[in-house]
């Protein structure tokens, strides 16, 4: 059975999996920390964060600045999506 990636905007529920995806990272954050950055960004209209989700668990997020979304994301995204990669590889994360 094959299963999708599916993007959506980051919910105030995504904020603990997403702290704890920062720590895996090697970014630690708080909860409290976590939730002060989204509501910081999602308060700027320029802004937007997104969750990746795999049969409705978050497995990774991405902030960026709608008027460069396009022209800038490649490389940024290309790095972090290598970290990701790593960290998933660690933990012997399966798409199944």
């Amino acid at each position: 059975m094959e299963h999708k990636i599916h993007i959506r905007k980051t919910a105030n529920e995504d904020i603990p999996k997403l702290a704890s995806l920062m720590g895996d990272l090697g970014y630690p954050v708080s909860r409290d920390q976590m939730e002060t950055r989204l509501n910081n960004i999602g308060s700027h209209p320029d802004y937007c964060t997104l969750v990746a989700c795999l049969k409705n668990k978050v497995i990774g997020g991405i902030k960026d600045q709608k008027k460069t979304f396009v022209k800038d994301m490649g490389f940024k995204v290309a790095k972090e999506n290598e970290k990701i990669i790593e960290v998933l590889k660690e933990k012997k994360v399966e798409n199944k």
